[in-house]
């Protein structure tokens, strides 16, 4: 019975995450490209103090490095089909080689999760 209870534990935790289809993806690796397909992207410009604090993974990173060297991506995941909106480090300068920022539903309003080290960890 107890293995029953931890076994649903696991179900419902991992059905209510909110994009699980991509969980624990990385975004540098070839063997994840599956998992995904790029619809868009674009470079951001250079971001206000305020626009720069909403992406909460950021928050250790420098302003004056960092505020210029973000890019928007929007994915779409390949088990479901739902787009998510990336906004991620891309400047070595900043991350120190690796990607860093949150994901997002398709509108962007809503953070599901944040990335780092080019791995994306969902709420």
């Amino acid at each position: 019975m107890k293995s029953v209870v931890v076994l649903l534990s696991v179900i419902l935790f991992s059905s209510a995450m909110a994009c699980p289809e991509l969980n624990n993806v990385d975004l540098a690796s070839s063997y994840d490209r599956d998992e995904y397909t790029e619809v868009y992207s674009e470079r951001l410009p250079k971001l206000s103090r305020e626009e720069f604090a909403k992406y909460t993974e950021l928050a250790d990173f420098e302003y004056e490095y960092c505020a210029d060297a973000l890019e928007l991506r929007r994915v779409e995941a390949t088990q479901t089909g739902t787009v998510y909106t990336i906004v991620v480090t891309v400047e070595d300068s900043c991350d120190g080689g690796n990607s860093y920022g949150n994901i997002f539903d398709e509108s962007g309003s809503k953070i599901l999760g944040s990335i780092g080290d080019s791995y994306i960890a969902c709420f």
